[in-house]
């Protein structure tokens, strides 16, 4: 379901309190951009939160991994009785619970049910899909598996409405999950105003004179590290290119053994950054890098690193997916590859680097789409007609 993009047709911004619940990953981008964007819309944001989910600095050192995810849903059983107890004492019109919140939904219905109020949900991801058809952790096989399908199913269908990022992502969780009764709307994930051009302007060279191509990701099917690491090997001669990976997970040492990347001058490798340094890292690159793997949760999603990217005005590579279709446009506003083609990957890092200007170009439309579609104001205002529109069919 869609609704009418950047109006909200007489929505009155300041009526609505609303009650932002759960565990939910507080410094994870999805969330982040939302709240940014309510609080300057004006909107009256009461976080009823406790930090049961929020990873450790690195988050790739337990992300998703099965008895972490086990140990947590525990201690969620112990918090959310003092988390129920608070939202049922504050005053407020919704329930927004946020990524990643598919536990916080059950605690979440129940304060619903005796506030009168609707529930908005923010899942983002499948867990089923994450943690079985993706990373493989567990075998599909499993009665854990037949659990987590049902929690991501149940999840959303205790909600008044779920927000995804793509409506090819709405697709699948409609057709996976039994859920064509549902009420889903798209809402991209967007970036914060962190994010943005350098305050020194657009340039078309770094003042070191080299070309700088930055990716940043956790090591996950869906990234397609081997394919990129594929591409920086292709080009060990092209010594006026160097990369920068931030990042590591599911098999990190062992592709960066297989391609030398250790060794490898033109790369530096980061185990790990805040994500509020990030916009640096951004700000300094002449090229980013997307996603490029094959699995089919790849060609669902436009991943962070996208938004990051075209919000700080630089030149995109990514794989050329459905998630991307009317949105980004190759050539124009970013530089597309087919999922899996280190060699095409690689020749579009070459043909950027050889060409600024046409880099120039695709950053400053790229920029320009974040600034007409994408910013976290106008992601709020979208919300806040998904609420609107909860609301009334709630009364």
């Amino acid at each position: 379901m869609s609704i009418s993009r950047f109006s909200t047709n007489g929505v009155n911004h300041h009526k609505y309190r609303i009650c932002y619940f759960g565990a939910y990953e507080k410094n994870y981008s999805r969330n982040l951009v939302l709240i940014e964007g309510l609080k300057t819309l004006g909107v009256d944001i009461i976080e009823c939160h406790n930090s049961a989910l929020t990873p450790h600095k690195n988050r790739n050192a337990f992300e998703y991994n099965l008895l972490p995810l086990i140990l947590k849903a525990f201690k969620l059983l112990l918090i959310y009785p003092r988390l129920i107890i608070r939202a049922l004492y504050m005053d407020y019109d919704l329930l927004l619970v946020g990524y990643m919140g598919h536990i916080d939904m059950f605690p979440a219905k129940l304060i619903s049910w005796l506030k009168n109020v609707p529930i908005i949900f923010n899942p983002l991801i499948s867990l089923h899909d994450t943690l079985i058809t993706d990373r493989k952790k567990i075998s599909c096989n499993s009665i854990i598996s037949k659990i987590i399908w049902y929690v991501d199913r149940f999840s959303c269908d205790l909600s008044n409405a779920v927000i995804l990022d793509t409506q090819n992502n709405i697709d699948f969780f409609k057709q996976e999950f039994n859920l064509q009764h549902k009420a889903f709307y798209t809402l991209p994930v967007g970036a914060q105003n962190i994010f943005s051009p350098e305050v020194s302007g657009n340039r078309v060279t770094s003042p070191s004179g080299k070309t700088k191509v930055l990716f940043v990701g956790s090591f996950v099917p869906l990234q397609g590290i081997e394919y990129i690491c594929e591409a920086i090997e292709m080009l060990k001669k092209e010594t006026e290119i160097e990369f920068c990976v931030i990042g590591r997970g599911q098999n990190s040492e062992e592709i960066f053994e297989r391609y030398n990347m250790r060794r490898n001058g033109q790369v530096t490798l980061i185990d790990w950054v805040d994500y509020h340094d990030l916009p640096s890292y951004f700000q300094k690159s002449d090229i980013c890098l997307g996603v490029f793997g094959i699995n089919p949760k790849t060609l669902r999603i436009i991943p962070n690193k996208v938004f990051f990217a075209i919000a700080c005005q630089k030149a995109v590579i990514t794989a050329d997916v459905p998630a991307l279709k009317g949105i980004i446009e190759h050539g124009k506003n970013a530089i597309l590859c087919p999922p899996g083609n280190s060699f095409s990957l690689a020749e579009s890092i070459l043909r950027l680097h050889n060409n600024p200007k046409l880099r120039l170009k695709i950053a400053i439309e790229g920029h320009k789409l974040f600034k007409e579609q994408f910013t976290s104001e106008l992601l709020a205002s979208e919300l806040l007609l998904i609420f609107h529109k909860c609301t009334e069919n709630l009364h």
